[in-house]
């Protein structure tokens, strides 16, 4: 069954057609009901698409900003190439699985500095409760040897 619908109104002829046979505009508008209905809710899923693939490629766009990684500019230009280009949800699922997923499994590592030796990298602060009892505490001294 071919329904095609082809609603056109000139001033010679003011009617509506379907399938090529003048119908009643009332009886079209009462036939296309259901199908403009189902666009509607079409329409509305794919607006709800749209706007979770944007949330998602925001969240990853945000990551690649806040996160000190060595290829941080690369990822921040590929995300930013791939929503101007129309592939944001693309750009987005690569950048998820390289380098956001790396990083989560590895959070210490990006949050230390690598470049310091190791007596530098631990606190050596002293911990007593009173400064004045820290100046009052005798050292120990360190036995001669003869």
């Amino acid at each position: 069954m071919n329904i095609a619908l082809f609603a056109h109104g000139t001033q010679a002829h003011t009617g509506c057609m379907l399938n090529g046979q003048p119908i009643d505009c009332g009886e079209l508008a009462n036939k296309a009901e259901p199908f403009i209905g189902f666009g509607l809710a079409i329409l509305a899923f794919i607006g709800i698409i749209l706007v979770a693939v944007f949330v998602f490629w925001l969240l990853m766009l945000i990551h690649a900003i806040q996160h000190n990684s060595p290829d941080r500019t690369l990822w921040i230009v590929v995300l930013l190439a791939s929503f101007f280009t129309g592939f944001a949800l693309i750009g987005a699922i690569v950048y998820f699985f390289a380098e956001k997923k790396r990083a989560e499994a590895a959070p210490l590592a990006t949050s230390q500095p690598t470049n310091l030796p190791a007596e530098t990298a631990t606190p050596t602060k002293d911990l007593s409760p009173d400064p004045e009892q820290a100046e009052s505490k005798p050292t120990p001294e360190k036995p001669t040897q003869k």
